[in-house]
């Protein structure tokens, strides 16, 4: 079962599995960038939660080929359209910036009521992304990332083989 909750630990779980066959097999290196917490304590120092220290980046950063690799993973519950609110403002930022220095910059998104994975490089998002204060749409279609970007699967002993497109040159970078 899918909750907020657990949203995403399954796409991260399969893409850490993933990092280690790449790592094992030497075609690329790419880590889980962990996010920087702060315990938060009451008037007589007890612990009583965690908070983000701080916004983080993305979730996993890496190299590919001697190139640069950055994204971040996202899951939808939706079935008709991902929700651009999914990312956040300092993420899309990063991606683009990074894109712009020449590393591989994109999002998996997950479709969990499809069961499809896919590739969105950040250049497409980012078009999106731009469009919705001059009253363009807050999701993508579910169709446009079925018409327009790759399907990731599970192959050759990888859970989520998201790297094989990169070097098959099937993704725009």
């Amino acid at each position: 079962m899918t909750t907020h909750a657990n949203l995403g630990m399954q796409l991260e779980h399969e893409i850490e599995s993933s990092n280690l066959v790449y790592q094992h097999k030497g075609i690329a290196v790419v880590q889980k960038i962990p996010t920087p917490f702060k315990p938060i304590r009451d008037r007589k120092g007890n612990f009583t939660k965690l908070i983000p220290a701080k916004k983080s980046t993305v979730d996993f950063i890496g190299c590919l080929n001697g190139r640069g690799i950055a994204f971040d993973a996202k899951e939808t519950i939706e079935r008709t359209s991902f929700p651009l609110r999914n990312v956040h403002d300092h993420q899309t930022r990063y991606l683009k910036r990074y894109k712009d220095c020449g590393g591989y910059a994109f999002l998996l998104v997950r479709f969990v009521k499809h069961n499809e994975t896919y590739i969105l490089p950040i250049k497409e998002f980012v078009k999106w992304h731009d469009a919705v204060p001059n009253g363009g749409r807050k999701s993508i279609p579910y169709s446009w990332f079925c018409e327009n970007c790759v399907t990731v699967w599970s192959r050759n002993g990888i859970a989520l083989d998201y790297l094989h497109p990169f070097l098959t040159k099937k993704v725009a970078t």
